[in-house]
């Protein structure tokens, strides 16, 4: 789009050219330029909306205004004005006056998921039943069964702010593998809880003087499934994927980037469940 004096164009209620720089002040485009509007994208066969509204400008040939509507055909060296036959007064015109065949035609635009696909946020409900899980270590050299310093409490708090109910105090429980311990309880929400608060606990009792640490916890319905991803940070191959069990699996590559080495995670310690060795034979 092309306009001289002040115009404005949208198309489907997308403002497209703005030309009142000084509005609501008449703009009489002093230097006399052509004011060009940004490209917009097209698809054939689809009907679009225009609305217009620009001045008529004072005298002369130049400011009694001007707007020239071009398009671009794909493949096309340059673009050529739009032909009045193109333009219609009302959508029931424009779509009658769309040819169409049966010709099988794609258009690409991606993947997009719908509005009930993703949640902006996860808004936990009074009454329901929740799975908490986390994996927790603690820094000394636990020759126990299990660790007892460390623990995730869930407050339930109420509408005037206080606590309703009794904390839910989650401790690890199960074999220590590789130093870690796995925290998994179900949790549920009590019928007047207006908010939940965690806690994750380091107690200083029994021995313990050190840090403790909490990794991969999760917190999600008691009906849902989740699985957890790790990416190297520079090359974004896959480092290494939590199951619906928390469990990992672990990635190994060479130096060139190719899968050699495949560990799993179970309760009882990591095993390597695949390796695989290639080289070059020389002549």
């Amino acid at each position: 789009m092309s306009a001289q004096n002040s115009f404005k164009l949208w198309i489907d209620e997308d403002l497209i050219l703005n030309a009142f720089p000084n509005d609501p002040v008449y703009f009489n485009n002093v230097n006399k330029q052509d004011l060009f509007s940004k490209p917009v994208k097209l698809q054939h066969g689809k009907a679009y909306k225009l609305r217009i509204e620009h001045t008529v400008g004072k005298s002369g040939a130049f400011n009694k205004g001007k707007a020239i509507l071009n398009w671009k055909k794909p493949n096309a060296a340059s673009p050529v004005v739009l032909k009045s036959n193109n333009l219609h007064a009302t959508l029931a015109a424009a779509q009658a006056a769309i040819k169409t065949n049966q010709t099988r035609c794609i258009t690409w635009e991606g993947i997009r998921p719908s509005a009930n696909t993703l949640y902006e946020e996860l808004s936990p409900k009074a009454a329901e039943r929740y799975l908490v899980s986390a994996w927790v270590k603690e820094q000394q050299d636990c020759k126990c069964e299990n660790y007892v310093n460390a623990s995730i409490e869930v407050a339930f708090i109420g509408n005037q702010g206080n606590e309703i109910a009794q904390r839910a105090i989650l401790k690890p429980a199960g074999n220590i593998i590789e130093g870690w311990q796995r925290i998994e309880e179900i949790i549920s929400i009590p019928q007047e809880t207006s908010k939940i608060q965690i806690y994750f606990k380091a107690a200083q009792g029994n021995g313990n003087t050190g840090k403790i640490y909490f990794d991969d916890w999760r917190f999600l319905p008691y009906h849902g499934n989740m699985k957890s991803f790790v990416y190297h940070p520079v090359n974004l191959r896959l480092m290494s994927e939590l199951d619906e069990n928390n469990y990992a699996t672990f990635y190994e590559y060479d130096d060139e980037g190719t899968l050699i080495r495949v560990k799993k995670e179970s309760e009882r310690g990591i095993q390597t469940i695949r390796e695989t060795r290639s080289s070059l034979r020389k002549d």
